[in-house]
C-alpha cells in the first residue's frame, strides 16, 4: 500500500512534501491511537483531518478539474440551444 501511494504521489508530480508526511504519520500512528483509546472523539478528528487534507491537497492535484466543468458547461449550453432551436 505505501508503494501505491509513493507511485501515485510521484506519478502526480506536484507533491507537498509536508503534507505527504503528515498524511503519511497520521495514518501510521492513527490504528494504535484507535486501538489504545477507542474512543468517538478519535474518529470525529480522524474525520475532520481528512476532509481537510483532502480540500488542501488533493484537490489542487486535479488540473483537469476546470477544464472538465468548463466542458461540461458548454455541453448544458449546446443542448439547452438544440431544444430551442427544435420550438
Amino acid at each position: 500500500m505505501v508503494f501505491r501511494l509513493c507511485f501515485f504521489f510521484g506519478w502526480i508530480g506536484r507533491v507537498n512534501t509536508r503534507s505527504l508526511l503528515l498524511f503519511c504519520c497520521f495514518f501510521l500512528f492513527f490504528p494504535s491511537l484507535v486501538f489504545r483509546f477507542s474512543s468517538s472523539a478519535l474518529w470525529v478528528f480522524f474525520l475532520f483531518y481528512l476532509s481537510v487534507f483532502s480540500l488542501f491537497f488533493f484537490i489542487p492535484l486535479v488540473p483537469w478539474a476546470p477544464l472538465l466543468l468548463q466542458a461540461t458547461l458548454s455541453e448544458i449550453r449546446s443542448l439547452s440551444s438544440w431544444d430551442h432551436d427544435l420550438v
